[in-house]
């Protein structure tokens, strides 16, 4: 089974993760030294479907509402560490989750944010982590391994973990540039085949996949910011993915979202940004 939301599914913390917008039809500006500013905004923008921009969390997608109760769940996320992988992780404590995993590459930040859960967790919730790098598939596999081990059979698993490239034009050939876009693909499809197929062979009777997408996956021609074509390539390549999982595993139930524009660190070492509020509020 597949889906695909226009809106997130998993709520937001949006006290550790700020700028948080449910429009699917959202944008980031991208500002950096490569990249002039975009002319007829006005113009380059699709139609917009909903009538309230969210940016902070709301009731209805609130972890502490009973319908959104994760008690009994195995949840393991990738890329836990920072940004957005760290808030769902504490969303999912805080939703009753009664065993929650996350992997990434950086022990510091995995230290930090097991910490952080574990604060909003139920005292009965065991909080774990591994370190491993997803692009590498015998550490993957050993990561998917230990926390199974640790915390039992995973029900749930939020394929988080991506990378995004300096802006650098699609075209580029620029070596340096050039190995940073298949990076990208490194990172947010080879890695991400290795993560789900780990996952499955530690998966519970009724997994579910989550796949955090991207926003500008979904976005037409005209929209499209400038520098970003390896990580909208790539995210829609593992976008496609997740449906032949979907397609090839009856028992998966796969859900594909983006949460929106989020003001992460990564993106902030990439000089995009999402816009303050009100920026494009008379063009969307």
């Amino acid at each position: 089974m597949y889906f695909h939301p226009s809106t997130p599914l998993l709520p937001i913390d949006d006290q550790s993760t700020p700028r948080v917008s449910n429009h699917l039809s959202s944008v980031w500006h991208c500002q950096n030294k490569s990249t002039t500013p975009i002319p007829n905004m006005a113009t380059r923008f699709p139609p917009r479907f909903t009538s309230l921009l969210h940016h902070t969390s709301y009731p209805t997608i609130s972890p502490l509402r009973l319908a959104l109760s994760a008690s009994g769940k195995t949840i393991v996320i990738s890329g836990g560490g920072t940004g957005i992988g760290s808030s769902i992780a504490t969303s999912f404590a805080r939703a009753g989750a009664s065993n929650i995993g996350i992997f990434g590459r950086n022990e510091t930040s995995l230290v930090t944010s097991a910490a952080a859960v574990r604060t909003v967790a139920l005292e009965s919730t065991k909080v774990a982590y591994t370190v491993a790098d997803q692009v590498d598939a015998v550490a993957t596999n050993a990561a998917f391994e230990t926390l199974a081990k640790e915390l039992g059979p995973i029900d749930v698993f939020i394929a988080n973990a991506a990378y995004l490239p300096t802006p650098a034009p699609a075209a580029t050939q620029d070596p340096a540039a050039q190995a940073d876009f298949w990076r990208a693909f490194e990172v947010n499809v080879k890695g991400l085949q290795h993560a789900c197929s780990a996952f499955l062979a530690n998966a519970g009777e009724r997994p579910m996949l989550i796949n955090v997408s991207a926003g500008f996956v979904h976005l037409p021609t005209a929209a499209q910011v400038p520098g970003l074509g390896a990580y909208v390539a790539s995210k829609a390549a593992a976008d496609r993915y997740v449906q032949a999982l979907a397609k090839e595993r009856e028992e998966l139930h796969v859900v594909s979202v983006h949460p929106g524009r989020v003001q992460t660190e990564m993106a902030a070492r990439r000089g995009v940004k999402a816009p303050d509020d009100g920026e494009y509020a008379d063009k969307m």
